[in-house]
């Protein structure tokens, strides 16, 4: 009964807080910052209710800690009496996990709001990215300066139009404004630079130009299902946990920029998009833009058993993501550590010149290959050698290995100290006893090791 009394308690507080803040919002003119949250002159109603669930945070902690401090004079003074030394051991036990819980979401709300660089809708000075938009004065006066710098999922009513780009073109090339609240609808686009009208009842994405691999649900690199790209830095064996699994239709690697005063270029990001989860099933490759991936973009997403198609659209479960170094936008290849070589025998050895009846010719025993982004084969890159059973490469490269029949891949990159891979002949790209089930086709990638692993 106590405590269903405290909680009534604490409710109408809160209640009364959401009531009389607009009252007390107009004699109020500077509002004391809480968790780095401060309220501009005349904030909206949403702004206050950030802003008064963090001080509800804060009252919290302040009586969590009076709570404590009750508990433990209760047992100091509870002379050995078994009732009040539980009741002081259970007061204090329950102050101790209503403190960690409250100064764990300030924790995390202070991070958050860190890493997007301020609340939104909060005052424009002092950011450093994102745009500035002009909203409504209450009292009749000059429109307020408004910050934003993350996806606004319902514009307020009192906004009415871009004032200022933050961020240059290079970092926020663009936003999309979409009719409806929660990105619905067909958005319009506002490139870098205009100052066009927003209007409420709207919703706002910022598409950052950040480094990642970026799919899409819709050709032509456009949401129609979700409400923005699902944005990869890292590998993933499933697409399914983030509800992308077999609904891509377009792909778009952004690479990172260089900005005036980075002592080195920074790592270019490809990807490698797999028909099924953990890296399997038919494959294909792209280090730029896909608008639909039913059609190739040159090299990029070509199916080898018809170059004139892509994999195909809803088709892609899992991505492989890996990061290469760059020099003048380009990557770097022809290192030592990139050499591979293709055996015809297992451990890295040669078996011996095979004749081909067909051809009337010696095939090879080993295949020196070195053309990155290209999609070679058997036949026209290593003069029609049988089979493909190991390969030696070293530790900035990753190999594609696709069979004849299914175009079934299956992807290899050095592990351990030894350069030979041999497990070739045990995948499931080489069934020896099915006639073209063995590694054919081929891609060569260059690859950063640690910084594909972060």
């Amino acid at each position: 009964m106590k405590y269903k009394k405290v909680l009534l308690i604490a409710g109408l507080v809160f209640i009364s807080l959401m009531y009389f803040s607009p009252v007390l919002a107009l004699e109020i003119k500077d509002y004391p910052t809480i968790n780095n949250i401060t309220l501009p002159p005349n904030p909206s109603l949403s702004q206050y209710i950030i802003y008064i669930f963090n001080l509800c945070l804060n009252i919290g902690v302040l009586l969590g800690v009076f709570v404590l401090i009750f508990g433990g004079f209760q047992f100091f003074f509870s002379r050995g009496e078994i009732g009040k030394v539980e009741s002081s051991k259970r007061i204090i036990v329950r102050s101790l996990a209503g403190l960690v819980v409250l100064l764990g979401a300030i924790s995390i709300l202070s991070f958050i709001n860190g890493q997007t660089g301020g609340n939104i809708g909060t005052s424009a000075a002092d950011h450093v990215n994102g745009i500035v938009v002009l909203q409504k004065n209450a009292e009749g006066g000059t429109d307020d300066e408004i910050w934003w710098g993350q996806d606004i999922s319902l514009v307020d009513p009192e906004v009415t139009s871009i004032k200022q780009w933050i961020s240059k073109s290079d970092e926020l090339p663009r936003i999309l404004v979409y009719p409806e609240p929660d990105f619905k609808g067909v958005p319009t686009v506002i490139v870098n630079g205009s100052t066009s009208g927003i209007g409420a009842g709207k919703s706002i994405v910022f598409e950052w130009n950040r480094g990642g691999v970026y799919l899409y649900d819709q050709t032509n690199f456009l949401m129609q299902r979700r409400t923005k790209p699902l944005i990869l830095t890292a590998s993933s064996p499933s697409l399914g946990s983030a509800g992308f699994s077999d609904v891509i239709k377009s792909v778009k690697v952004m690479q990172p920029q260089k900005f005036a005063g980075d002592p080195d270029e920074p790592l270019g990001y490809g990807a490698i998009l797999f028909t099924e989860s953990d890296y399997r099933g038919q494959c294909t490759w792209v280090i730029d833009y896909v608008s639909d991936l039913k059609d190739p973009n040159g090299q990029q997403n070509l199916n080898p058993a018809d170059k004139n198609k892509g994999i195909g659209n809803d088709k892609v479960s899992s991505v492989f993501v890996f990061r290469y170094r760059t020099k003048d936008g380009q990557p770097v290849v022809g290192e030592p550590e990139q050499a591979v070589t293709f055996y015809n025998a297992a451990i890295c050895t040669e078996r011996g010149a095979q004749w081909n009846p067909v051809k009337n010719e010696l095939m090879p025993g080993k295949c020196d290959y070195a053309d990155f982004f290209q999609n070679g084969d058997l036949s026209k890159n290593c003069g029609n050698m049988s089979s493909i059973l190991s390969i030696n490469m070293g530790e900035k490269s990753l190999v594609l290995l696709r069979d004849k029949k299914n175009g079934q891949c299956q992807l290899f990159q050095k592990s351990g100290a030894t350069s030979c891979i041999s497990t070739v002949k045990y995948g499931y790209a080489y069934k020896p006893d099915v006639v073209d089930l063995r590694p054919f086709s081929f891609t060569l990638f260059p690859f950063d090791t640690i910084q594909s692993a972060k």
